[in-house]
């Protein structure tokens, strides 16, 4: 019993760090995800994504997510959860960062 438990606090704990595949793929063909759990999603352009030039990610969980090198031009990340985000290098001209969390995101 006390093994089950341990599992079970584990696998609870493991799911809440893990991005949603169906909230990635309605990302991918829409180009828009609100509220979506992308956290620790690498959208490098060199991880085969595009530009995601005026994306629509307002209040999306984007914690840990790496958008290093990415075009975020004119991107709506309002309300987002961008905490502990790779920003280095990222286009962010005319985005909305209104209400987004930026703690401890890397701008360098």
């Amino acid at each position: 019993m006390k093994r089950l438990t341990i599992l079970i606090t584990m696998l609870m704990a493991t799911s809440g760090w893990a991005y949603n595949e169906t909230d990635l793929m309605k990302l991918k063909s829409i180009n828009s995800c609100e509220g979506c759990d992308l956290s620790g999603v690498d959208f490098r352009p060199d991880q085969m994504y595009r530009s995601f030039k005026s994306v629509n990610l307002k209040g999306a969980n984007l914690t840990n997510a790496n958008f290093s090198k990415t075009n975020l031009r004119e991107a709506n990340l309002s309300e987002a959860k961008l905490s502990g985000a790779r920003l280095d290098g990222t286009i962010l001209t005319g985005a909305n960062l209104t209400g987004a969390n930026l703690f401890n995101v890397d701008l360098s």
